[in-house]
């Protein structure tokens, strides 16, 4: 699937043995998106001229010149990648930067709106309240660079947690987890909130 973190476009794909890969998002034959490819099982397949890229990045195949030894410097630029949490964490950067999670949150889901990140974190403090039905009555906000955590108390035992990442093209990724203990109507519900805050926020 393509992702994004920063000003990095990036291919983030998984092997059929489970090997979990994040790349730049450009094959290094003609550019072409690998996000468009197709896992082939330890490969991923570039979806142009099917050029076959193993897991740690290097191009191992080319069907024009299946005979053909290819050097190692063929691949593209390839990140750490670790899952942890219940999501895929993506470093893109030469000093890894420390970022953890409350324990006992779930992902729930991951929504891209159209502001930055100082906007966002306006609207969500200073115009609206998660779950306002279900007696949202407490907010908190931690800063922890590239993200912006946010948690937001929907009751006396469950809370929503706003892991923001802002974007260089001016839009904001929101990943949304739970803590554990959340029933369905619960998750529908923050579900559906996610979707009217992400309206609210892009209306002019």
């Amino acid at each position: 699937m393509r992702a994004k973190t920063g000003h990095e476009d990036l291919v983030v794909w998984r092997s059929a043995s489970g090997v979990l890969s994040a790349w730049e998002n450009r094959c290094p034959h003609r550019g072409m998106r690998l996000s468009h490819g197709f896992v082939r099982g330890e490969s991923l397949a570039c979806a142009y001229h099917g050029w076959h890229f193993e897991c740690s990045g290097r191009c191992h195949y080319i069907p024009a010149h299946p005979e053909l030894e290819l050097p190692r410097t063929i691949k593209p630029t390839t990140f750490d990648v670790v899952e942890r949490d219940g999501l895929v964490w993506v470093n893109t950067t030469e000093k890894a930067i420390p970022f953890s999670l409350p324990a006992g949150a779930t992902p729930l889901r991951s929504i891209t709106c159209n502001t930055t990140l100082d906007a966002l974190t306006n609207h969500i403090f200073g115009t609206t309240k998660p779950c306002s039905n279900s007696g949202c009555h407490s907010t908190t906000v931690e800063s922890q660079q590239p993200c912006v955590l946010s948690t937001l108390l929907t009751d006396s035992s469950h809370r929503v947690y706003l892991a923001m990442q802002a974007s260089e093209d001016h839009t904001t990724v929101v990943h949304a987890l739970l803590s554990m203990e959340a029933n369905e109507t619960q998750r529908i519900t923050v579900s559906r909130w996610l979707e009217s805050l992400r309206r609210e926020a892009e209306s002019p």
